[in-house]
């Protein structure tokens, strides 16, 4: 099943990279000399999406100019750049305030149409040898939306915010030539986000959802039932991603690669660290 277009939500605040946020949009922040969110736009390039509607506030000016200025020049991350602006068509969907991801999904619709998106959050980074799309792309076939997951162990755990936590049991493929996938999982729950850094607990390794799904545009009348029953004007990403799992059901891939959650101070230091010395 093929999925050609990927929506990054750019509404935070940064409120855990402040003071730097006060006047650089979060999604601007250098990771590895590049900014977070073009790590995200690229992680979709690879996967051979083309297609990317970016979600923003009017007020991130510098954001779009980023992405719409010529990236003219010798140097090879410009012409890098320059190259991921020539084949992509990048659309700015503008959401006044920053409301909720819930609102922020609702108007990429008319964007979206009727086949399937990858949603990407700019301040989870992931890096590997085929980027965490590309790694979920091919199990779109099962119809379901699916969640990127990573391995969490006590030296990691610090890296990430408490949100993500779930429970899972191994996939059970259905059909005569269904095959089993020991890295993909059926989503029981997930946790309500809690502050502070992620908390392993006694646990050695677990896994957690992060910023990497593919998503059914079934999504965007699901979001609409919860906020009539609600009364909420919209819903964050774990309150959409709670839904899912009790409504239409959601499967989760073990990545292969490495993950950093940058909207978290500890974790973009830890990744610039990790691309400085890889």
């Amino acid at each position: 099943m093929k999925v050609d277009k990927a929506i990054i939500p750019a509404i935070g605040l940064g409120q855990r990279l402040l003071p730097a946020t006060r006047v650089i949009p979060k999604e601007l922040l250098p990771v590895g000399g590049k900014p977070m969110i073009q790590c995200a736009i690229e992680d979709a390039y690879d996967a051979g999406i083309r297609q990317i509607g970016i979600v923003m506030q009017p007020s991130k000016k510098t954001l779009m100019e980023y992405f719409t200025r010529s990236a003219s020049g010798s140097h090879e991350a410009l012409k890098r750049l320059n190259r991921l602006l020539q084949q992509c068509e990048i659309v700015f969907i503008q959401q006044r305030d920053a409301h909720s991801t819930g609102e922020a999904l609702l108007r990429c619709r008319d964007f979206v149409g009727d086949r399937p998106f990858a949603l990407l959050t700019p301040d989870h980074v992931f890096m590997g040898k085929r980027s965490a799309i590309r790694q979920l792309v091919p199990h779109a076939s099962l119809g379901m939306d699916l969640i990127g997951l990573y391995r969490l162990n006590p030296e990691i755990a610090r890296w990430f915010s408490n949100s993500g936590r779930l429970e899972a049991n191994p996939f059970t493929p259905s059909g005569k030539n269904a095959a089993a996938n020991k890295r993909l999982y059926s989503i029981r729950k997930m946790y309500d986000r809690k502050r502070g850094p992620f908390q392993m607990g006694k646990s050695k390794s677990l896994l957690i959802g992060i910023g990497r799904m593919i998503l059914f545009p079934h999504i965007f009348t699901e979001i609409e039932r919860a906020a009539r029953d609600s009364g909420e004007a919209g819903l964050d990403d774990i309150s959409i991603l709670q839904m899912v799992i009790q409504t239409s059901g959601m499967t989760g891939l073990e990545l292969e690669g490495m993950s950093f959650d940058v909207g978290n101070p500890v974790g973009y230091a830890a990744a610039n660290w990790w691309l400085a010395n890889r």
